[in-house]
């Protein structure tokens, strides 16, 4: 805190060289030898006359001085020129002074009261540096690092917007206990080493959870979730929950990170799983037994046994068959439907003519989906109110790729061509087939 007022004691007198007004706020010495060379000091105007005024000087020289009027009780006058000038002290000084002696506060440079060493008193905003405190009652935030070397209790809580450290001669060692009021046993503890226990708080702990490896925690007791468990690893092949036997060498069930589900006897690795093989596929690697089955699509690689299980495939679905070489031929319907079961697909294609085709390019009939063409396949048509009444059949064949019956062909194997569409004829291509 800097000085209210600065002295000296070798401050010649000296005078006004020009008259000071009393709403002058500068006055001009004929010297300043001696003054003090920080500010503010006193100065006495007309020193020992009737007229004598006390001014406090705030900055300026050697000459001329910026002045505070009237100081001390005295009053603003005119002060000709030649007036005496004297550096002096007043009765401020010493009222100062006494005040201070009879002060306990707000005294040398300190704000609020001085600390006793016997004196019952609030400190507010003080640093203590390595301080030994016996027996402390601490309330409201505290900032900054403490050590303990001994026990210590909270009765109202601890909140840090820090670190809070704790050390331990051994690994076993508390450090951290919690109990509620009248518990004769804590009810949560950390020991050094981290593990974490948790008991009733009228008996001895009996859950825990611990550090068991790098990268793995364990618990020796059942754990119980409510809302789910979250596991994000490095690679989809990873396992994220796995479960044994003592004694084990193998898990006997686990999970990957791609969801894939695996079994084993516990003896040797996993030899059965379920896992997703695409968009609305679900595959099981090994043999599946079923007591009550319902699935919308099955694909079966071993074998599939089951004592009641219905296959409710997909729901029927529609399509517009694209008709092929009818030369001039429209129609006047062509709507169809096709339903599948795994890898085996039933449809119709229903065509009514409308006008009669023409030339000679043999007809062709598009199925819902690619077809096999590993080895021909056959479907049956029909065609009706035409010159072909009668029961024939489409043929896929091997050379080919799509979705194309390759040619319609009448009941005595004879290709259907354009001109054989006459109008009004009815025709429909019906069964089964392997698609692609």
């Amino acid at each position: 805190m800097p000085n209210a007022r600065f002295y000296s004691s070798i401050a010649a007198v000296t005078n006004l060289q020009v008259t000071a007004n009393p709403s002058d706020t500068s006055i001009q010495v004929a010297s300043s030898s001696g003054f003090p060379g920080s500010f503010p000091f006193t100065l006495s105007l007309d020193y020992g006359s009737a007229n004598e005024e006390l001014v406090d000087v705030t900055s300026g020289g050697p000459n001329i001085f910026t002045v505070t009027r009237a100081v001390d009780g005295t009053s603003a006058s005119s002060h000709n020129a030649g007036a005496v000038v004297r550096h002096v002290s007043s009765a401020r000084d010493f009222t100062d002074l006494q005040t201070h002696i009879a002060a306990t506060s707000d005294v040398h440079g300190v704000t609020g009261d001085l600390v006793g060493t016997t004196m019952v008193q609030t400190l507010t905003n003080k640093t203590l540096t390595a301080p030994t405190i016996n027996n402390p009652t601490v309330a409201g935030t505290v900032q900054g690092s403490f050590t303990f070397d001994d026990a210590i209790t909270f009765t109202t809580g601890l909140t840090s917007n820090s670190s809070i450290l704790v050390e331990r001669a051994l690994a076993t060692d508390n450090a951290y206990r919690a109990r509620v009021t009248g518990d004769t046993n804590s009810r949560f503890v950390v020991d050094a080493d981290g593990d974490l226990s948790w008991g009733p708080g009228n008996a001895t702990m009996d859950t825990n959870l611990y550090r068991a490896g790098a990268n793995v925690l364990a618990t020796d007791d059942a754990l119980l979730v409510q809302s789910g468990i979250t596991a994000t690893r490095a690679s989809s092949t990873l396992s994220t929950v796995a479960s044994s036997v003592a004694g084990d060498a193998f898990v006997r069930f686990f999970t990957r990170a791609d969801g894939r589900l695996a079994w084993g006897s516990g003896a040797g690795a996993a030899d059965v799983s379920i896992e997703r093989t695409g968009v609305g596929a679900l595959t099981v690697n090994g043999n599946l037994t079923a007591t009550n089955l319902t699935a919308t699509d099955v694909t079966a690689t071993d074998d599939f046994i089951g004592g009641d299980i219905l296959l409710s495939g997909q729901n029927i679905q529609t399509y517009t068959p694209t008709v092929n070489g009818g030369g001039a031929v429209t129609w006047t319907t062509r709507t169809g439907w096709w339903w599948e079961l795994g890898e085996m697909v039933f449809f119709t294609a229903y065509l009514v003519v409308n006008t009669a085709g023409t030339g000679g390019s043999i007809v062709q009939v598009n199925a819902p989906t690619d077809i096999y063409r590993g080895t021909r396949q056959v479907v049956g048509m029909s065609v009706e109110n035409g010159g072909l009444n009668g029961h024939s059949h489409a043929v896929a064949f091997t050379g080919s790729v799509g979705a194309t019956w390759d040619r319609l062909r009448s009941y005595d194997g004879q290709n259907i061509v354009g001109s054989d569409l006459l109008a009004g004829a009815l025709i429909t291509v019906q069964g089964w087939y392997r698609k692609v």
